[in-house]
């Protein structure tokens, strides 16, 4: 009888452990998604009410070619590259 109470006992303190550590997971779930997404708050707002933002596209993506025809690309990059170019 003593030995069912002490496992009794085990299960119910094993229990609220396992509780604890799920309210916790939970809890820095949330917080990690609220501080991720409340600074970009009004923006999503606005976005999801339809105006759209106006950004000129970064100069990185609107940089010329090299004008002797070779690629920027180098190493991987340069072998995943296509054999030909199609410029504007």
């Amino acid at each position: 009888m003593i030995g069912l109470h002490h496992a009794e006992h085990a299960a119910g303190i094993m229990s609220l452990v396992v509780i604890a550590v799920v309210a916790g997971s939970g809890a820095l779930a949330t917080f990690s998604i609220w501080r991720s997404i409340a600074p970009q708050w009004r923006r999503i707002a606005r976005l999801a009410a339809g105006h759209v933002e106006d950004h000129p596209l970064p100069a990185a993506s609107v940089a010329p070619l090299p004008r002797d025809g070779t690629s920027q690309l180098r190493g991987v990059e340069a072998a995943a590259e296509p054999a030909t170019q199609v410029r504007a």
